[in-house]
């Protein structure tokens, strides 16, 4: 496979030759963590199930390798008839020993440094899913590991398309307002003229998705998957972007009764309430010193890592150099990479009488809240107010370092596509020996 070989991302002994019988293993001994799965609701819903929405339930190996059987199974208010479960976005440090991890190397494509330590696991029943949304940062690579898993994705074209929303909170996610399990008619009109392509990852497929991609994930059976992000050299800029964005939020959640909190942070964001007005202005000045001195790691990064409640996975960097040998190696798999499908998104037929929203006014103080954070969380708002920002922060200081952020921003703010950026387009590869994705 033009000497790409098999990529090691299972945890097989000599007498385990089954993806999921480590975590089995694993699971029967301690079980998972309580209230560690999301539980939602199957079927056409006309709002999202985002995160903030869903039941946290405890669950046993067990119990969840037989929840997509016809039985029925109780579990506290659910039942697998009528709900899916997904144990997603857990930090694999934090879920296998030390030594373990070291199995999961993505050393195949280019990444010899990233194993385990690096990834996240993902976990879920038939019908588990993940929101759309885009990543703000770097890129992504996934393997499926087990089961069956869609993935529909969207180029960073279609932004304008997908009304873009900031609310519920994530630091370096950006969600869509539409709810791509059940479109309404006049979403799926809006989306006509979106271009996004279709795939079903089979064990052993890996998924790149490029830059700021916008995708929408949904197990079609019990599976697994493993994913790491990778760093790409500009993501200083974005960090800028994401420091302005987490100041303008502190601020919103502090102005709101504590009862409505959730409705504006994911649940994962919860600590950003404990930000001090110091903690922001370190937080802004390092992400705008790393923009104005052209660094990719310095000191103001780890403060920006410490200070945030992202996951570490998503905010660790490679040095330039690493990112462009490692992408040079993947480019010498194209052969083998299988051309997304193009798809087209119809309405739901499972949604009572088509559902239509109306276009009404904010009927209270949240609502308008949220149209403000959106207003100004806007990819091209967000962008101009970062660039006006570093403009500010550096008045008055050295010609060079303005000249330097003039050029950062003439670059890097107008939303194209650097040079250095090897993949415009998704891409499949297959990295477990002896079988062809169908």
């Amino acid at each position: 496979m033009n000497g790409v070989n098999s990529l090691t991302l299972t945890t097989q002994t000599e007498d385990e030759d089954d993806e999921g019988l480590y975590f089995e293993r694993r699971c029967r001994a301690g079980c998972f963590p309580e209230n560690s799965f999301r539980g939602g609701q199957k079927g056409a819903k006309r709002e999202t199930q985002w995160e903030s929405t869903c039941k946290k339930l405890s669950v046993t190996w067990k119990m969840l390798s037989e929840w997509d059987s016809s039985e029925e199974i109780q579990l506290s208010e659910v039942s697998n008839l009528n709900w899916w479960l997904y144990y997603d976005y857990k930090y694999m440090a934090h879920c296998l020993p030390a030594p373990e991890l070291q199995k999961f190397s993505w050393a195949a494509l280019g990444f010899p440094e990233r194993d385990g330590k690096d990834s996240t696991l993902w976990i879920g029943t038939r019908d588990s899913y993940t929101p759309c949304h885009y990543d703000t940062y770097g890129c992504n690579l996934v393997c499926q590991v087990f089961g069956r898993k869609k993935w529909i994705l969207f180029p960073p074209q279609d932004t304008k398309f997908l009304r873009p929303t900031r609310v519920p909170y994530e630091e370096s996610s950006v969600y869509s307002e539409i709810n791509l399990t059940s479109l309404t008619d006049s979403d799926a009109q809006k989306l006509s003229s979106c271009k996004p392509v279709e795939v079903t990852l089979e064990p052993g497929d890996v998924l790149f998705v490029p830059s700021k991609w916008w995708h929408f994930v949904k197990s079609e059976e019990f599976s697994i998957s493993v994913n790491t992000w990778i760093e790409l050299p500009d993501d200083s800029i974005t960090r800028l972007q994401e420091a302005v964005m987490r100041t303008v939020i502190n601020f919103a959640v502090n102005t709101v009764s504590p009862n409505s909190v959730s409705d504006l942070l994911n649940p994962n964001e919860m600590e950003l309430l404990d930000l001090t007005e110091s903690d922001l202005k370190d937080l802004l000045k390092s992400s705008s010193n790393q923009v104005s001195s052209k660094h990719t790691q310095n000191e103001g990064e780890i403060l920006i890592n410490q200070k945030a409640d992202c996951p570490p996975v998503k905010k660790t960097k490679l040095m330039e150099s690493c990112f462009i040998k490692s992408f040079d190696q993947l480019q010498t798999s194209v052969s083998c990479v299988e051309k997304l499908k193009p798809m087209k998104l119809t309405a739901s037929a499972d949604l009572a009488d088509n559902f239509t929203y109306e276009t009404e006014p904010p009927t209270d103080e949240k609502a308008y809240l949220k149209h403000l954070i959106n207003a100004i969380g806007h990819p091209n708002v967000l962008k101009h107010i970062s660039e006006q920002f570093l403009l500010h922060a550096f008045v008055g200081q050295r010609s060079v370092v303005i000249d330097n952020i003039e050029k950062v921003i003439s670059h890097n703010f107008d939303g194209t596509v650097t040079k250095r950026d090897p993949f415009l387009q998704a891409a499949i590869f297959n990295v477990f020996p002896g079988r062809t994705h169908t």
